[in-house]
């Protein structure tokens, strides 16, 4: 396979609990190089990984706490400050040496493009991508939903939250994505794909088919059938 559009990036998130585990690990196996150092999973929710670069994670949670957040309270996002102070502090934390120079330029070549996920990505979309754009990158987007309840299910099982505390993380993740984030991906015509994952368990075929679509036409990548046939295997097994 070739990447025909140069300086590519594969930007995955969604939150906690909403596939963006199984989706990147697709991703994974229809070519796209997710470096290096990633974060494995506890066995009985992520026995494969979380698929995450650990060094990005590890920034991201920085930039966070920076601003009066953690993973599971974001609450301080939903403020009219938001996309400059995340800035600062990504400018701070020399964010964009690490990515692209550590990153984006390591593990891309002529033949795959890195792709990086974080579910934390859900709060910060808008500036990283604008970031990238502006220094001549061509990021390419994978959001991941599910219902609500079933997320704050997910995260009673694994994080032994209270069922309030679970909704709330469900409800302001997909709110900031669903209502700051896509619009912004649309207003500045950024490609991206929606992936839902209860049709991705139920149907895999059909959710496989529409990623490896969406990296063909977004990036210029030719994915064989025997990497469709690994990708599909990955979605059984964390299925099973």
């Amino acid at each position: 396979m070739a990447v025909i559009k140069p300086n590519s990036v594969v930007i995955v998130t969604g939150s906690h609990r909403s596939g963006t585990s199984v989706t990147t690990y697709i991703l994974q196996s229809l070519g796209i190089n997710l470096g290096n150092n990633l974060l494995k999973g506890p066995e009985f929710s992520n026995p494969d990984g979380h698929f995450e670069d650990i060094d990005i994670m590890e920034l991201h949670d920085k930039v966070l706490l920076e601003n009066h957040m953690m993973w599971h309270n974001i609450m301080k996002c939903f403020t009219i400050d938001r996309f400059n102070d995340i800035m600062k502090s990504l400018n701070r934390l020399n964010y964009w040496n690490l990515l692209y120079e550590h990153k984006i330029k390591k593990f891309s070549d002529v033949n795959t493009c890195f792709g990086y996920k974080d579910p934390r990505l859900s709060i910060m979309l808008d500036v990283v991508c604008t970031k990238l754009r502006q220094d001549g990158y061509n990021p390419v987007v994978v959001l991941c939903w599910r219902n609500c309840y079933d997320i704050a299910l997910s995260l009673i099982k694994r994080d032994h939250f209270t069922l309030p505390k679970a909704m709330n993380v469900a409800v302001s993740y997909q709110f900031m994505l669903g209502n700051t984030m896509v619009p912004f991906l649309e207003r500045d015509r950024i490609p991206f794909v929606n992936i839902d994952f209860e049709k991705l368990v139920r149907r895999p075929k059909q959710s496989v088919t529409k990623l490896s679509s969406f990296l063909k036409t977004e990036l210029g990548i030719h994915i064989s059938p025997l990497s469709i046939e690994k990708a599909l295997r990955c979605v059984r097994v964390r299925a099973a």
